[in-house]
């Protein structure tokens, strides 16, 4: 059985830093479950939602599993800024 780890909406509450910030918010986005799943530190989750240019391929492509949303709208919100 797979576990969306999205579930769990508005546990995280903090000002947006960025457009993809913004969405992963709308989309019930955990920074602890994000962290795990991404096998990345809630100190290096919230510099790269800051400058979400970091986040790499294979990141965006376990965020577009998770959320349900194309890769390439995740790409188009990153470089949005």
């Amino acid at each position: 059985m797979k576990v969306n780890r999205f579930i769990n909406k508005a546990q995280y509450k903090t000002k947006p830093k960025s457009i993809f910030h913004t969405f992963l918010l709308e989309e019930g986005y955990n920074r602890k479950y994000l962290s795990y799943d991404l096998n990345l530190s809630p100190a290096t989750i919230d510099k790269y939602l800051e400058q979400p240019e970091c986040f790499t391929v294979k990141h965006i492509k376990s965020i577009s599993e998770e959320t349900g949303v194309d890769a390439n709208f995740i790409i188009n919100l990153i470089y949005e800024n």
